[in-house]
């Protein structure tokens, strides 16, 4: 992942909660970058 790709970052971290629903940090994450 290049720096500034929030794209990118965005569908890692929901990647990331269908794996783990309750990442409370993958939530905020998300929420901050859109």
């Amino acid at each position: 992942m290049n720096k500034g790709d929030k794209i990118s970052a965005i569908k890692n971290y929901e990647k990331s909660l269908q794996l783990d629903p309750t990442n409370q940090n993958a939530e905020e994450m998300i929420k901050k970058m859109k």
